[in-house]
């Protein structure tokens, strides 16, 4: 058997051996070589003559080349497995050493330094960078680790600077940047991963696990700064910036890159599961990680998969990474999945998560994130903390989660929920929907016709563009139309309510309302409660409709209908249609030639205003079966006019009875009704007889 390097044979076994003690000779099936001079040795095993294989890599045997310490390169092509340790377990320090593997078929578990670090609290270990590539196919699963299997209670280990190829096929490649198992104090190295092969890897960028509850120890890991590519085909890895588990002690994530690539994967800036086993003495900090998902359907974790029973971890900090997700359909957590009974509002860090293409589904879940969906269709959710969402291209829903959100649809038709906290939302471009839910929200609803909502607290709603619908639901909203033919509804609450330009139609619904119709023709109900409604410019139609409201209709001719209550009914500048409804109103027809009716009750009627301004314009004052006993002030002979039509049974001036009150005013009576004339004589009723307009 001849072990080759650059220099010739070195050591060369052939034939029979015989034993020192000259016993026994036959094949030789193990070797051990001990370099005392602790060299940099290059080993090839480039054949095996006489022997077979399975001999000589024997299923589950372990062929230890410890060659203490020196930068060494190992080169096989096995195809059973192999188990391979660069340096010497009692090493101070350890060499960088090389390992290639091009396998066909079987499996390996590869140690770039250390394969057991005995565990006391004198041995320190600092790992040098070594090189593993594989290549091939695999028969089995198979590991590799930059430093060591295990950090034993009291071990010190500073791991190496690794980097790692792997471009295998078949059974899955496990690949951990320092140490396999942290029991002790453990510091990552910087490692360099890139996956190239079509079989799945699972890369760790420095440790499989921290703390386990067998052992009762408490591991104290601090992770490297590492990078992990894939470059290869579509291949579905895993790839995690730290650790594969955690359990006790104390971890501290690295600042990590990870590229997904191509595939559909699973990468997670800290670790997939914070386990059971956590106390009170564990503690968890995040690295801030850039995490992107390139092509395929990934789904990505900004620090940690699950909490499985956070309540019992003494400490967490979240890293604040910045996640991209890429071209296809991903899935993103900013900070975690689930936390259990740990979900707080201060949990979590500042994540940057932008999901690019595809149709994504992101949660930045604790801390104040900033998320952005990309070109489709995508679901994105706030969680805990002031996050800052944008919808950007695509049909998207955002939830704004806890807390005071920042929310922008984006282009196309978008849904966007406040939720809780006092939120804005933009609806933007598109027929968006937006919901305020709770909180003191401000909704702006973009360019085109929007629907929005305000929910609880008391809102402010702006339409902007666009024909809206608008709906205030808590109590005290201001709300406000904009340009459009918008719908407004006020909700519970005394709300202020703005139509803006064009023929809007607004609801002020309960409570005291304040409702202004601004521009346009429009349709304006108070609703519930004591309203103070302002018609605007152009001809309005307005109800008071229940309790005591205040109108006035501004510009234009417009319909004013009091409906129940005492209400206090102002026409404006033109010929107004005025109706006081029931009960007893106070009615100012103002400028113009007005039609006023005063309906049920006991009204007060002025053609004019209060100050009776005569503006020379001849207003109609029409009565109705049981109008009560009203009270016209500003009543002109020979040019207002005085409608009985709808009086059943009045069909003559002579049923009237005509007289004069005790401060001289006249006054006529029919059956239980009567109008006062202040100002007026019954000599000046009777001269203008022609006033009185009857069946």
């Amino acid at each position: 058997y001849s072990w080759v390097t650059s220099q010739g044979n070195r050591v060369t076994l052939s034939g029979s051996f015989t034993y020192p003690s000259g016993v026994v000779t036959g094949p030789v099936t193990m070797v051990t070589v001990n370099l005392s001079d602790n060299a940099s040795d290059d080993i090839v095993i480039s054949s095996l003559v006489g022997i077979t294989a399975a001999n000589f890599l024997s299923v589950h045997a372990t062929i230890w080349l410890n060659l203490f310490s020196g930068q060494d390169i190992f080169i096989a092509a096995p195809s059973v497995h192999s188990d391979y340790a660069g340096d010497r377990n009692s090493a101070g320090t350890v060499g960088g050493d090389f390992f290639y593997g091009n396998f066909s078929g079987g499996s390996f578990h590869w140690y770039g330094d250390l394969s057991v670090l005995a565990g006391s609290a004198t041995n320190s270990y600092a790992g040098a960078g070594d090189v593993f590539i594989i290549e091939g196919a695999l028969g089995d699963v198979s590991t590799m680790v930059g430093d060591g299997s295990a950090v034993q209670s009291g071990d010190q280990l500073t791991g190496g600077d690794d980097t790692f190829q792997i471009s295998t096929t078949g059974s899955q490649v496990n690949a951990i940047g320092d140490v396999d198992d942290v029991f002790g104090y453990a510091q990552g190295g910087n490692d360099t991963f890139v996956l190239l092969g079509t079989g799945t890897a699972v890369a760790v960028g420095d440790f499989g696990t921290v703390g386990y509850v067998l052992n009762n120890t408490y591991g104290l890991a601090y992770g490297g700064d590492d990078v992990i590519v894939e470059q290869g085909a579509d291949t579905s890895n895993f790839m995690l910036g730290d650790a594969q588990f955690f359990a006790l002690g104390t971890l501290q994530g690295g600042s990590d890159t990870i590229n997904g690539g191509g595939g559909n994967d699973t990468i997670f800036g800290e670790t997939s599961d914070v386990m059971s086993t956590v106390n009170s003495a564990s503690a968890f900090f995040g690295g801030n990680d850039l995490l992107i998902g390139g092509t395929g359907i990934d789904v990505i974790y900004g620090d940690v998969r699950d909490f499985l029973n956070l309540a019992a971890l003494g400490n967490v900090t979240f890293g604040s990474d910045t996640i991209y997700g890429g071209a296809d359909n991903d899935t993103i957590y900013g900070d975690y999945r689930s936390g259990g009974t740990f979900l707080a509002a201060d949990a979590g860090a500042v994540d940057y998560i932008f999901g690019e293409g595809g149709i994504d589904t992101i949660y930045g879940n604790g801390g104040a994130d900033w998320i952005y969906g990309g070109t489709e269709g995508d679901f994105l959710y706030g969680g805990y903390g002031s996050d800052l969402i944008f919808g950007e291209a695509g049909i998207d829903q955002l939830w704004g989660g806890e807390d005071g959100d920042f929310m922008w649809g984006g282009d196309d038709s978008d849904t966007l929920h406040g939720e809780n906290g006092a939120d804005w939302l933009y609806g933007e471009a598109g027929m968006d929907y937006l919901h305020g839910e709770s909180g003191d929200d401000v909704l702006i609803a973009g360019s085109e016709g929007d629907f929005a909502w305000g929910g609880d607290g008391t809102d402010t709603i702006f339409g902007e563009d666009g024909d809206d619908t608008l709906r205030g639901e808590g109590e005290g909203d201001v709300i406000f139309g904009q340009q459009g033919i918008d719908t407004i509804y006020g909700g519970a609450g005394g709300d202020f309510l703005f139509g803006g330009t064009e023929v809007d139609t607004i609801f002020g619904e309960e409570d005291n309302d304040q409702i202004h119709g601004d521009d346009g023709a429009d349709f304006l109900y108070g609703g519930i409660g004591d309203d103070l409604i302002y018609g605007g410019a152009q001809a309005d139609t307005i109800e008071g409709n229940e309790d005591n409201d205040t109108i006035f209709g501004d510009e234009g001719a417009d319909n004013i209908d009091g409906g129940s209550g005492l209400d206090w009914l102002y026409g404006g500048g033109q010929g107004d249609t005025i109706h006081g409804g029931s009960e007893a109103d106070v009615i100012f027809g103002e400028a113009g030639s007005d039609h006023i009716y005063g309906d049920a009750g006991d009204d007060l009627l002025w053609g004019e205003d209060y100050a009776v301004t005569v503006d020379q314009a001849a207003d109609t004052f029409h009565f109705a079966d049981g109008w009560g006993n009203d009270t016209i002030y500003d009543f002109t002979p020979g040019m207002d006019v005085l409608d009985f039509t709808e009086v059943t049974g009045l069909t003559a001036l002579v049923q009237f009875t005509l007289d004069t009150n005790v401060d001289g005013f006249a006054f006529v009576t029919f059956g239980s009704d009567s109008v006062t004339f202040y100002g007026v004589t019954e000599a000046q009723l009777l001269a203008n007889s022609g006033d009185f307009v009857i069946n």
